[in-house]
């Protein structure tokens, strides 16, 4: 590897690393574990203009519910394979 392509993958890494949390699953079906231990799963969107709520949309009937980020305790990615 050249050292050009090694400083390029460098760069490829810290752009990922910067972004925001909800951003890296953006689009995404993610798992979602809110505070009391209900589990959600849909399609997030996060835009990076909202602070405070995310988007979950369920993919069977495509509604969308508002989710406070305050009330999230985790997310996962959802496997392809599932």
């Amino acid at each position: 590897m050249s050292k050009n392509q090694i400083l390029e993958e460098k760069r490829k890494g810290e752009q990922k690393k910067k972004k925001p949390y909800f951003q890296r699953f953006n689009h995404n079906m993610v798992v979602v574990t809110l505070i009391n231990g209900e589990k959600l799963v849909g399609k997030l969107h996060a835009s990076p203009n909202e602070k405070y709520d995310v988007l979950l949309e369920d993919p069977n009937t495509s509604k969308r519910i508002l989710v406070p980020k305050h009330s999230i305790l985790f997310m996962a990615e959802v496997e392809k394979g599932d």
